[in-house]
């Protein structure tokens, strides 16, 4: 085994085993299921998500001169780890995910909250919840905040190909007697 922090070590070698890699490849497990198939599996990667939180709050406060078996950054959640409990809420049927899903992003936007910040991932998943559920109008003003000057996160192609894909889906499955050819019901 090579000595590489996402890869495990000998344990003779008294090396870490990266945890946080670990827990990372499960919650994107998690972000791979349908979530009518696994209708607990969002609430599974946030939870493992808190407890990685705990860990490594616990791990911030131990001095740095006391010999620990793991380094903060063995335990520490990336971005990509929170992006993929994003993508479980995102495709959660749960009633809740949407709340959970906002609650979990404004948790990384405040400084000291979370060991990550929100980037254009993020925002994507909360518009792939809103355009997955149907809201498209929820969609779009999330697009349209991201696009405002004094967003932080500018959204990328993708935000646009999930609000327009949205709107496609709205548009063509509307009403049976939708004529195409009549601007007013082409409208709606």
């Amino acid at each position: 085994f090579k000595n590489h922090r996402n890869f495990v070590t000998k344990p003779d070698e008294g090396k870490n085993l990266n945890v946080e890699s670990i827990c990372r490849v499960i919650a994107l497990g998690w972000s791979r299921c349908d979530g009518s198939v696994a209708k607990d599996a969002a609430y599974k990667a946030n939870n493992l998500l808190v407890k990685l939180e705990e860990i490594s709050h616990k791990r911030q406060k131990i001095p740095s001169e006391r010999k620990v078996s793991f380094q903060l950054s063995d335990v520490a959640p990336t971005p990509s780890f929170y992006n993929h409990v994003l993508s479980c809420w995102s495709r959660s049927t749960d009633s809740n995910a949407e709340i959970e899903a906002k609650t979990l992003l404004e948790r990384m936007s405040l400084p000291l909250e979370t060991y990550a910040r929100p980037d254009v991932f993020s925002y994507n998943n909360l518009l792939n919840l809103h355009a997955n559920r149907g809201n498209v109008d929820k969609a779009e003003a999330l697009l349209k905040k991201m696009d405002e000057p004094d967003h932080t996160i500018p959204p990328d192609a993708y935000s646009y190909t999930i609000v327009m894909n949205a709107f496609q889906k709205k548009f063509t499955t509307s009403g049976s007697e939708r004529d195409m050819k009549d601007p007013t019901k082409a409208e709606e």
